[in-house]
């Protein structure tokens, strides 16, 4: 029932993250189920998830329990200053929704993925449930009166009640809006493009094409910059990662897809590229992002040990006035968060909770770095996840760097996705590892 619930997991988080059943989103729901079964798995077998035993996860672990332990006491520490009951409560719920809850759907659904079978089976729930949403996303640009009805007529066909705000003038797929669309798009789209370049059985080829095509035609649609740039820089990384497959046969699969979209957006949809055109000519927004964190390094340097949750826009307002640009004023008043997950993470947790996470991603890249040694003597999944999980978290990084997402910013969960599958493969390959190396030794 736990690997059911955690298949479930990422349509919840995907297509309903802001939905609403009994008065909470579905993913509450869906987590506390999948606590329960965890604990109670646990309990009848009483044996520890492999992943444990890696001490790189286990560090990793220690980073998050300790940023959650500091937020909880810095945000509190804010209330007891200022006396801001309505901003205490904003910081206790994030904290609970999105850092604890990340953490503990980490754990839950890294417990339930015990085996390669297991694993591979989750990866391609999130290319499916992302290729869905992709074909959304085309259609709202497409044949908007089709795109934009889809997800209606499927929270009414499911009894779920429409939550959050739903921003038209850029496609989003079945997420709320085009930001946290586009984060999925460039976490997911490379470890489509690792899996391709390994895979062999035809018709699961045949559909990691179809679903790279599309997520690559929806990503540009988006018009997000930032996250069209991470995905790029993420193909770099998995060709140079990716071993045993000739150049030649890297840049067919790479060049074929992508020439696709360009021709279906030329043929069908010429006006998307006119669009993306007046962006890179530049609007107030490229600018006012400029003012947003010369803004935000001010109230960085002004308050070193943050100013809690929510209150970065009540504080940023009264440096506007001293930025380069003041005309671009209401820019910065009316953004409630910087734009910048580590800058936003020393705003609202103070230069100890933006150190953990610097420490956080340190660990993980070292700790990908071992999954790549590692799933080259594993065979083809194993090697192409590793591969594709490095390229994924480049192209996120990349793009939470002009965004608000990031486990510990605003906080979101498709982070904590990339994180069950590097913990998930990481009980996988710890002992294997260990083994190889003791019979070298």
């Amino acid at each position: 029932m736990g690997y059911l619930l955690s298949l479930l997991s990422p349509v919840f988080d995907m297509w309903f993250a802001n939905a609403h059943i009994l008065g909470a989103p579905p993913r509450s729901w869906l987590l506390i189920l999948l606590v329960i079964t965890a604990l109670l798995t646990l309990t009848i077998r009483k044996r520890y998830p492999d992943f444990v035993f890696d001490p790189l996860v286990r560090a990793m672990l220690g980073l998050i329990l300790a940023f959650i332990a500091w937020s909880i006491l810095i945000n509190f520490a804010h209330y007891l200053v200022n006396q801001e009951s309505e901003i205490l409560s904003v910081a206790i719920r994030k904290i609970l929704a999105r850092y604890i809850g990340g953490a503990l759907l980490l754990l839950s659904i890294a417990f339930f993925l015990a085996d390669e079978s297991r694993i591979r089976i989750f990866v391609y729930v999130l290319f499916v449930t992302l290729a869905f949403s992709s074909v959304v996303g085309i259609l709202q640009l497409l044949d908007p009166s089709l795109g934009w009805s889809i997800k209606p007529a499927m929270l009414k066909a499911l009894h779920l009640e429409a939550g959050g705000r739903v921003l038209s003038y850029r496609v989003g797929g079945l997420a709320d809006f085009s930001v946290p669309f586009s984060y999925q798009l460039a976490a997911i789209i490379p470890l489509i493009f690792a899996l391709l370049l390994e895979e062999r059985n035809p018709l699961l080829r045949g559909g990691l094409i179809i679903a790279y095509v599309l997520g690559l035609t929806a990503l540009l649609m988006t018009l997000m910059r930032s996250a069209i740039l991470g995905v790029f820089l993420a193909h770099i990384v998995v060709l140079y990662a990716s071993r045993g497959t000739s150049w030649t046969r890297r840049l067919v699969f790479l060049v074929l897809p992508a020439g696709l979209v360009v021709y279906l957006l030329l043929k069908f949809n010429p006006f998307v590229l006119e669009r993306f055109q007046r962006r890179l000519e530049g609007e107030r927004t490229d600018v006012g992002r400029i003012v947003l964190i010369q803004s935000a390094t001010d109230v960085l340097f002004a308050h070193p040990l943050g100013v809690g949750i929510g209150r970065f826009q009540e504080v940023a307002s009264g440096t506007v006035s001293e930025t380069s640009r003041p005309e671009l004023a209401s820019l910065v008043v009316t953004q409630t968060t910087a734009h910048n997950q580590f800058i936003n993470t020393w705003i609202y947790n103070g230069i100890v909770g933006f150190l953990l996470l610097i420490s956080l991603y340190v660990l993980l890249f070292r700790h990908l770095g071992f999954l790549l040694r590692a799933g080259r003597r594993r065979g083809r999944l194993a090697g192409a996840l590793a591969v594709g999980l490095l390229g994924a978290n480049v192209s996120y990084l990349t793009h939470s760097m002009f965004h608000n997402a990031g486990p510990f910013g605003t906080g979101e969960y498709v982070f904590w996705y990339l994180l069950v599958l590097q913990f998930s493969l990481a009980g996988i390959l710890y002992n294997l590892y260990n083994r190889y190396e003791n019979e070298r030794a």
